[in-house]
């Protein structure tokens, strides 16, 4: 998948309100940082976050 397609996705998906495809879609987005020369601290704190904001939109998702 393109970035172009990722950040499409992103945009549709945070429009729709769809948490799942946002996070998937977010998630592909951290093999690029390697790829464009983004050093690996960046990585690592992308990849934490993208974890705590899956705990915190399940715990979210359960209160509903």
């Amino acid at each position: 998948m393109k970035m172009n397609e990722v950040l499409v996705n992103i945009t549709v998906s945070l429009h729709d309100k769809d948490w799942d495809s946002l996070q998937a879609s977010a998630h592909k987005m951290i093999p690029s940082f390697q790829i464009m020369g983004i050093d690996n601290e960046l990585d690592n704190v992308c990849t934490q976050a993208c974890g705590e904001l899956k705990k915190e939109y399940n715990l979210i998702r359960k209160t509903k």
